[in-house]
């Protein structure tokens, strides 16, 4: 994914290594300083920017590295509501069944597929596509 080659500076000695590389090791290769890297901060600019275009969500999330948490958090960033975002993060990426997680927060499975619609309509307007799980 193009978003990985942005290139990313330690604050230490200024070496500049792509957001891949530091995605394999936290440590700067240039003087082994450890930098904790803001992943999902990186996602959302990213895709903001539109450099994510024509990736899926689950590249997204997986290229980033980001948990079914951050991946929640990735679509309230980009303006997906708090319920749309976590019945994709429950059912995409935490695995759970649609039927089961349906009744445990006892919601329609219209309002299931409102909340993907909503999820498919503001990941598109960046150029990212989500396709819902199979029931």
């Amino acid at each position: 994914m193009e978003a990985l080659d942005t290139t990313v500076d330690c604050v230490e000695c200024g070496s500049e290594y792509a957001l891949r590389q530091w995605r394999d090791s936290h440590r700067c290769r240039g003087c082994g300083e450890p930098h904790e890297i803001p992943w999902l901060v990186h996602a959302v600019e990213a895709v903001e920017r539109g450099v994510c275009s024509g990736s899926t969500l689950t590249e997204v999330v997986e290229g980033f590295g980001l948990s079914g948490d951050d991946a929640a958090d990735l679509l309230m960033a980009l303006g997906c509501s708090a319920e749309a975002a976590v019945d994709v993060e429950r059912t995409v990426f935490d695995g759970r069944v649609r039927s089961e997680w349906r009744r445990l927060v006892n919601r329609t499975r219209e309002k299931e597929l409102e909340n993907y619609s909503e999820v498919a309509d503001v990941l598109e307007g960046h150029g990212v596509t989500f396709q819902p799980p199979d029931e």
